[in-house]
């Protein structure tokens, strides 16, 4: 029971960098469009396959001179040989990516509180990772307070309220808010059980 605690509490930090929020950002038209939910990322699809077919459509009614059609094709083959250098990711990069947004249509905890649809939730998913980590690293000055309690209390109804925010604002909740809900009632079971500390 002695490590339960400090596991519980490490794991609870941890949470935050799992995906919270749906979050997805494509390119219809050279504009960039966000998906917060996955009926708005099917609806973007469809507009962007749409697009595409009316594009290629008009291309193909399009009469081409010999002359251009033969430079556009000899365009092609100098292009087909080319080999093009990718450049690979900084570290630094690669870092952001997976503290902001752990999977291409997702954004973790810290990310949601950057980059969420609205200021409500973001404040929400604010509150709740300053107040973990500050029960994470204060842990035992919280206890001789009597103070961690009640922290855990209010984390949990931060939490409760960015996931209610997340369905009022059509924002679809990821697994990552969830786990992190249920280990916060997890962990506030024994501090309900154990006596307060006397001073």
């Amino acid at each position: 029971m002695s490590l339960f605690k400090p596991l519980l509490r490490f794991f609870t930090v941890i949470c935050y960098f799992l995906p919270f929020s749906f979050f997805l950002i494509t390119c219809n038209n050279g504009e960039a469009t966000i998906a917060y939910n996955q009926a708005e990322a099917d609806k973007i699809k469809a507009e962007q396959a749409a697009n595409q077919l009316a594009v290629t459509t008009k291309d193909s009614s399009i009469e081409k001179d010999s002359l251009l059609t033969g430079l556009a094709d000899d365009y092609a083959k100098d292009t087909t040989h080319k080999v093009v250098e990718k450049k690979e990711p900084l570290f630094s990069e690669r870092l952001e990516k997976f503290v902001v947004a752990p999977t291409d249509s997702s954004l973790s905890g810290f990310g949601s509180a950057l980059y969420f649809k609205n200021r409500t939730g973001r404040i929400f998913v604010a509150i709740s990772i300053f107040l973990s980590i500050f029960y994470w690293l204060f842990n035992k000055w919280l206890l001789r307070k009597n103070w961690s309690l009640w922290l855990l209390f209010i984390n949990l109804l931060s939490m409760a309220a960015f996931i209610v925010t997340c369905y009022l604002s059509a924002v679809t909740p990821l697994y990552g808010a969830y786990f992190l809900f249920v280990l916060l009632i997890i962990h506030s079971i024994p501090e309900i059980q154990s006596p307060p500390v006397k001073k």
